[in-house]
């Protein structure tokens, strides 16, 4: 089962462990979700400390994600990021997982209002 909104690491914890006959810390949810961090394949999204998975090749580019201030949607939209052009030189190396994370409204939020 793939969340398509972000989650806390207890939320996550919350649904591993109702869905496992094991029970498992939240230290080792952490553990976890550095290693998955680490591979590309989920983002941590530091504005509300929540975590969602990457929905790109695993290219190394500018991840962008676009989240929803009013419903905490997120969206990753990494065609903005050929757009972004971060210099990589010799006194200053870029590391290959940038998430940029951009705060509005999204299109079903802007009509409610």
């Amino acid at each position: 089962e793939t969340a398509k909104d972000p989650l806390t690491a207890y939320e996550l914890k919350d649904r591993v462990n109702h869905l496992s006959n094991e029970s498992f810390n939240i230290s080792t949810i952490y553990r976890v979700l550095d290693f998955w961090i680490e591979l590309g394949l989920i983002h941590k999204i530091d504005s509300s400390n929540t975590f969602i998975v990457c929905n790109d090749e695993h290219r190394n580019h500018v991840h962008v994600l676009q989240r929803c201030t009013q419903c905490q949607s997120v969206k990753e939209s990494c065609e903005i990021s050929s757009l972004i052009k971060i210099p990589d030189s010799e006194s200053f190396h870029v590391d290959i997982h940038q998430v940029i994370e951009i705060q509005g409204q999204c299109g079903e939020c802007l009509i409610k209002l």
